[in-house]
């Protein structure tokens, strides 16, 4: 669905083998009129759609909120009540490996497109190569992907918020405009896993 309110940037913080996790992943409202309540619920979906490439030894801790424009606000923290783990049984693989979507806006170039590492790869994913996605691996990533896009995409069921990227070469950062944010069109899955990126504390917008 064709978003046109405000941006916000969602930390999603889990803990898996040890080490916390973070995702930051951008969405913007449908529309001008959303409650707090309708984010917090709608950026759950998305911890709900990725459990199935997630081990159940992965924990969703903590979503940190934060509306980036028109002005940069406060953040605040939602604990998940629909969800509280990866969805995939029989344990994760080391967490250092992750799975990588690329997520496409329809447009080329490096500021078009972003990538996603999940961490708690499941053990079941892995074939006799364990640098890449076995068959089921293969399948059942590309169909949260799919469930991504269904969900979050231009044709979107979500009536709270659209998934996209965030540009700062576009958007600018003082401050963020929604000239920087574009929605995702695609995701690509990597069938070869890669390692999960370690990013000092506070870096991101």
């Amino acid at each position: 669905m064709a978003a046109s309110g405000e941006i916000y940037q969602v930390t999603y913080q889990g803990l898996f083998g040890g080490s916390t996790c973070e995702n930051v992943i951008h969405f913007r409202a449908i529309t001008g009129l959303i409650t707090d309540s309708a984010i917090a619920t709608a950026a759950e979906r998305f911890w709900f759609l990725v459990s199935p490439i997630q081990g159940n030894d992965y924990l969703y801790q903590t979503m940190i909120i934060k509306r980036m424009t028109p002005i940069a606000l406060d953040e605040r923290r939602v604990i998940p009540t629909t969800v509280s783990s990866g969805s995939a049984l029989g344990g994760s693989v080391n967490n250092t490996l992750s799975i990588i979507f690329t997520l496409r806006t329809g447009t080329a170039g490096k500021s078009h497109r972003g990538r996603i590492y999940f961490g708690g790869v499941p053990v079941g994913f892995l074939g006799t190569d364990q640098n890449l996605l076995n068959t089921s691996g293969a399948v059942a990533t590309a169909a949260v992907a799919a469930n991504l896009v269904s969900e979050f995409g231009p044709s979107g069921t979500n009536t709270a918020l659209a998934m996209g990227i965030y540009s700062r070469v576009i958007g600018g950062i003082h401050p963020f405009t929604v000239a920087g944010w574009q929605q995702i069109s695609g995701i690509d899955v990597q069938t070869v896993l890669g390692n999960q990126r370690r990013r000092r504390v506070g870096v991101g917008i």
